[in-house]
């Protein structure tokens, strides 16, 4: 409908596309989505680390902005070294057959995308000319997805052992519409688990319900504690960072290689904390049947 007043593509856009980018995807997420054969980087003959993007699961490029892509009428690059971008507002104009050229803020600005990539899911470049942080965009934000409703029947399937048929057409749904191969057949618990839970990071990318997967999955601590990896330059990175994936589909990273391409950010999650909310305080004043989380 008109007149939504939410402003996600002006705390997601780029610099030149009249936001703030502060969020976006981790170098954790990009590893993670697989080649075309359905094979991780770390398996696949397809994957090129000196073309890291080629051959790779679609949604990347759908959900995702990375360096040399075109993103709301301009040509974006976080490597500081690019001064200058396409700019292809004269073509969309019908102004020009050919783009123009303008200042590369979106790596000159000191508050640039922090992790070196942007959202393209949830933005659309019908919204560019009423960006801002008063939040007037067109665009109705998602409730509920198809996807995840599939995916939520295939995770109660999965964990109650019952693999059957279903299991695989539930995520196969998700995957054929992605251009992705369907799952092979046979696989074990564990490994459909895998495959599951590779299917609610990739295809529910961005869609706020990482944190209740990670949580659910008691998979948090181990996520969210250490370091994450950021690429704000843009760095080009060779196939020893990473050595494989975990049984929830998180990257294993060898650190010292890692560290020579990327900057890291520490963060941490406190067990028995972190799984909970707090309760609200006006709630506990309200009932004394009410006690706070642990941790609070």
């Amino acid at each position: 409908m008109s007149g939504n007043t939410h402003n996600q593509q002006y705390y997601g856009a780029s610099r030149l596309g009249k936001g703030v980018c502060y969020w976006g995807p981790t170098q954790d997420l990009i590893n993670t989505f697989q080649c075309t054969d359905g094979l991780p980087i770390t398996e696949s003959p397809l994957y090129d680390a000196a073309k890291p993007f080629d051959n790779r699961d679609p949604r990347l490029d759908m959900y995702c902005v990375r360096q040399n892509s075109r993103y709301l009428g301009y040509q974006f690059e976080p490597n500081t070294s690019v001064k200058t971008v396409s700019n292809y507002w004269p073509v969309i104009n019908g102004q020009s057959g050919t783009p123009g050229s303008v200042s590369n803020s979106d790596a000159s600005n000191a508050y640039r995308s922090f992790s070196g990539y942007l959202w393209r899911k949830h933005i659309d470049i019908a919204d560019f000319n009423s960006t801002s942080v008063s939040g007037v965009s067109d665009m109705n934000v998602g409730i509920f997805r198809l996807a995840e409703l599939l995916l939520i029947y295939a995770e109660a399937k999965i964990e109650a052992n019952q693999l059957d048929n279903t299991v695989y057409d539930a995520i196969n749904r998700v995957r054929l519409r992605a251009k992705m191969p369907a799952l092979p057949n046979g696989l074990t618990q564990a490994q459909l688990r895998k495959a599951l839970r590779y299917e609610r990071k990739i295809e529910l990318a961005n869609d706020g319900l990482r944190w209740y997967d990670l949580r659910r999955w008691d998979i948090a601590k181990t996520v969210m504690n250490g370091v994450i990896y950021l690429n704000r330059d843009a760095k080009s990175w060779t196939k020893s960072i990473i050595t494989g994936f975990d049984e929830s589909y998180t990257p294993i990273y060898n650190p010292t290689e890692a560290a020579k391409y990327f900057t890291t950010q520490e963060v941490v999650f406190r067990e028995n904390k972190d799984e909970l909310w707090p309760v609200p305080k006006s709630e506990i004043d309200a009932s004394d049947k009410l006690t706070q989380n642990p941790g609070y």
